[in-house]
């Protein structure tokens, strides 16, 4: 977001306004641009959503991702498009990130944020939910702090993708959020709604190999910034819930986190190819929160965990068997320093 054609010096009342570089609003939304050099109100570190460094750099995008506020009785959201520098090449790895952070006048906080790959460019109609499933999705019960905080993951390509697409993706039935009265009065802009900004978007080719990771070893021999398979995880048939089977392997969890307390946890949730997109994700991402939900109840903290939910897009087995399909739902977590 450092180049620009026009340097901001407000928030966007069109969509229009919000045209960088590379990128556009994917909705009749209105995102905003916000950079170090403006003398306005998007400026940086001060702007009308609050203050914020940028993560690198001098300058970083902002977009509405929901909340209590209504327009025609729906929660108005915006999301960012850009178009790759190359289409994605069919069983690639990619590694996909971007860096996020609540704005600090933001009067709700949500639990979601997401980035969507396309094969063409989005042109949503409306100001509403754009009602598909991310590619990468992140829900977590504290989007609220005051740092940058990452999502990313490894993406095994179909091939031809070569648009990304920020946001929350999520209606407000499946979208949680919470009054943050303690900002009550800082942007009237913002008095209804959770604002994030976003900065550091990348796709990247991935150097990890998928078929290479390993099964969660004890706590004492557990490595930072690596995936592990929790490979003894149980849910009953099409749910998420656990099964009783599965509390030694997450309390092994338990003990490594314990072991270091600095330490964060991404959970990832994966499903096979049975079911819909939609239906996939969803499920996913509510096995690796009935995963992050026993951690905390056995004291591992919320605010070091994140969720994450995958549908069948990154497999491990390519088959159709029931091999495959068993190999591909599974729950892996990394932790990080």
């Amino acid at each position: 977001f450092e180049r620009f054609y026009r340097l901001p010096f407000s928030f966007s009342d069109t969509p229009e306004k919000f045209r960088l570089p590379g990128w556009n609003s994917a909705s009749t939304g209105t995102p905003d641009h916000f950079h170090a050099a403006s003398t306005g109100d998007a400026s940086v570190p001060l702007n009308w959503a609050g203050v914020s460094e940028a993560h690198s750099g001098q300058a970083y995008a902002g977009i509405f991702v929901g909340g209590e506020g209504k327009e025609n009785g729906k929660v108005y959201r915006e999301y960012i498009e850009c178009q790759l520098l190359d289409s994605l090449h069919r069983d690639s790895l990619y590694q996909l990130e971007f860096y996020f952070k609540l704005s600090s006048y933001s009067h709700y906080k949500v639990n979601r944020i997401g980035l969507l790959l396309l094969d063409s460019s989005l042109h949503f109609k409306n100001n509403q939910v754009v009602r598909l499933s991310p590619t990468l999705s992140i829900i977590r019960s504290s989007l609220e702090g005051g740092n940058w905080e990452s999502a990313r993951m490894i993406y095994k390509a179909h091939g031809g993708e070569s648009y990304l697409v920020i946001g929350n993706f999520f209606d407000d039935q499946t979208t949680e959020n919470e009054k943050l009265d303690f900002r009550t009065g800082k942007s009237h802009t913002l008095s209804g709604t959770a604002y994030f900004y976003i900065d550091d978007v990348s796709v990247k080719v991935a150097e990890k190999k998928v078929d290479s990771i390993q099964s969660l070893p004890q706590a004492r021999d557990v490595k930072a910034n690596r995936a592990y398979v929790l490979s003894n995880i149980q849910f009953e048939f099409d749910s998420y819930l656990l099964l009783a089977s599965s509390y030694p392997e997450l309390d092994n969890v338990v003990k490594a986190m314990e072991k270091e307390p600095a330490w964060r946890l991404e959970i990832g949730g994966h499903a096979d190819d049975q079911g819909s997109d939609e239906y996939n994700v969803q499920l996913s991402i509510n096995r690796a929160k009935g995963v992050a939900d026993y951690l905390i109840s056995k004291g591992v903290s919320a605010n070091k965990i994140v969720v994450k939910g995958f549908g069948n897009k990154i497999r491990v087995k390519m088959g159709k068997d029931e091999y495959s399909r068993a190999a591909n739902r599974r729950v892996e977590v990394e932790f990080i320093d």
